[in-house]
């Protein structure tokens, strides 16, 4: 059996700010704990900022929301695992 990927939205969300720090007495399991809180909202975040940096037709950030996105892309690159 093939193993499973993970589903990227279509519409995919910054979602890194939210991501819950797991705790020691958190139940370690795959598909309750570490992949829908921390796996997941990664991956998408990644998406997002992938998408963010792809010249889209007829769209335009205004000047402060270019500045707010770069500075989250630059958060994002910062980390490390």
């Amino acid at each position: 059996m093939a193993d499973e990927k993970y589903v990227i939205p279509e519409a995919p969300k910054y979602r890194v700010p939210n991501i819950r720090k797991l705790q020691d007495r958190d139940p370690v399991s795959a598909s309750g704990i570490v992949n829908p809180t921390l796996i997941e909202p990664i991956l998408e975040s990644i998406a997002y900022c992938s998408f963010a940096k792809k010249p889209q037709k007829n769209f335009k950030l205004s000047a402060k929301k270019e500045e707010r996105l770069n500075g989250k892309i630059n958060r994002l690159s910062a980390l490390t695992f």
